[in-house]
């Protein structure tokens, strides 16, 4: 197989790939909303926007730097994997240390602030995922 011919084939699977998983997504939040009052669905939508903020703040674009070093320098996928992630677990500890300072000052019930809680791990472990993958 080609070179431009793998690329294309990888660009057409990366493309499908977040397309499902964007209607997963969508399939899911419909079936919540549907089966959910007005206001959990609210909380809801708060828990999720507040888990994936601290996500993307964690992130902050690491793992796209990441892919753009091993695609320039892939003899060194040992030093650079290795160093970023130490980086990924470091930036996930202290991000879910400010989401453990900040839920309890949240108010809400001690189930939301648990459930916000666990959100932010699973969340971070998105994060994680994009790094070894």
């Amino acid at each position: 197989m080609k070179q431009s011919q793998r690329i294309v084939k990888n660009v057409l699977a990366g493309g499908f790939a977040v397309g499902a998983g964007g209607l997963l997504q969508l399939a899911a939040v419909v079936l919540v909303a549907r089966s959910v009052s007005v206001s959990d669905f609210g909380i809801y939508s708060f828990i999720l926007a507040f888990a994936v903020f601290f996500q993307l703040l964690a992130d902050s674009g690491l793992s796209n730097i990441l892919m753009r070093e091993l695609a320039k320098q892939p003899d060194k996928l040992a030093d650079i994997l290795g160093a970023a992630l130490s980086l990924i677990w470091t930036l996930s500890i202290a991000v879910e240390l400010v989401i453990i300072v900040i839920v309890p000052f949240l108010n809400f019930s001690l189930e939301v602030k648990l459930l916000t809680l666990a959100m932010g791990v699973a969340t971070l472990s998105l994060f994680h995922c994009a790094g070894y993958g």
